[in-house]
């Protein structure tokens, strides 16, 4: 990607293939129209000098923030762009419309296979629509922080200490750019707090920083990749569906814990990880994780009601009765 930063020439340059195929996504001005605009002159423009340019397509598109007020209704659920328009930079439409789809699956599945709880779908919205509006609002901060860099005119090729300082001021703006590529924080640091399927263990939220991932094992954050082995990840020994991980030697029967999933039909793996380093990253004992590999619930000892904390995780919560009157 690159980003002409001359007010006349504002946008992004994108190659697909390495090599002679390109966008150029010119930002036009308020009284520009996209069907006036020469697309071979824009080009040769940018790029000071004229070449031999094939146009495949000119369209005009617009940049959006935006995200769905609700994301449920009865039988139809919004996922991905339907739920939620950004703006490109940074890239995390596909992402985060990727992590809808794996949040809404699991949950649709356990209600078709009859174990998830009367709550779980309404689950849905309560989680991805705060990560889509995060997301939206990192995403429009990024092109409102590169788009204020390109301002500047004929400035930026000025010769002399003059320019030389501009420049040098301009450089320090453009390193604050820096997250466009380095976003690890929101594509993977997003966390579900307040879930009402995720059981909290007391610990406070860690800050949420868009550049920086960090990973931890608390409840309603994603569960942290480790190697175990050359080339086996703590990843490849989940499940399919819910896993308990006990990690380090265990007198407490787990037992329990899987009778209660086979009583109300939740899928339960049940691994045991004596990994020194895995142990010191997920601090606790005793963590399930869920078949979206998110964190539901960690403690030091196992619950003394299994099944009332494997309801919580699928969703089955008491259904409200109507008042009773006596006369």
């Amino acid at each position: 990607i690159f980003f002409p930063l001359h007010k006349n020439y504002a946008g992004f340059i994108l190659n697909w293939d390495s090599g002679t195929t390109f966008t150029y996504h010119l930002m036009l001005k308020n009284t520009e129209e996209w069907n006036s605009v020469d697309p071979v002159a824009a080009i040769e423009a940018v790029l000071g000098e004229k070449t031999s340019i094939e146009i495949i397509s000119t369209q005009p598109w617009s940049a959006h923030a935006l995200v769905a007020e609700r994301y449920h209704k009865k039988r139809v659920f919004l996922v991905g762009d339907a739920a939620h328009l950004f703006t490109p930079t940074g890239g995390f439409g596909m992402n985060t419309g990727v992590s809808d789809a794996i949040d809404i699956a699991w949950k649709i599945q356990a209600v078709l296979e009859g174990w998830g709880g009367n709550k779980l779908l309404e689950s849905y919205f309560s989680e991805r629509h705060p990560i889509g509006v995060r997301n939206t609002e990192e995403a429009a901060d990024c092109f409102n922080r590169l788009s204020s860099v390109m301002k500047y005119g004929d400035e930026l090729d000025e010769e002399g200490p003059g320019g030389d300082a501009f420049r040098a001021k301009l450089g320090v703006e453009l390193k604050d750019q820096e997250k466009l590529i380095s976003s690890s924080g929101t594509l993977l640091g997003y966390r579900y707090e307040g879930s009402s399927i995720i059981v909290p263990d007391g610990t406070e939220e860690p800050a949420d920083d868009p550049r920086t991932y960090v990973a931890i094992a608390r409840p309603g954050h994603r569960a942290p990749h480790i190697w175990l082995e050359e080339g086996v990840s703590l990843f490849d020994k989940l499940g399919s569906g819910f896993t308990l991980l006990i990690f380090g030697d265990c007198s407490e029967r787990a037992e329990p814990m899987q009778e209660a999933a086979n009583i109300i039909g939740l899928p339960l793996d049940i691994i045991t990880i004596n990994d020194p380093d895995a142990i010191r990253l997920y601090e606790y004992q005793f963590v399930i994780v869920r078949p979206d590999l998110m964190v539901a619930w960690r403690s030091n000892s196992l619950p003394r009601n299994p099944g009332e904390t494997l309801n919580i995780l699928r969703g089955e919560h008491p259904k409200e009765c109507e008042p009773t009157f006596i006369s």
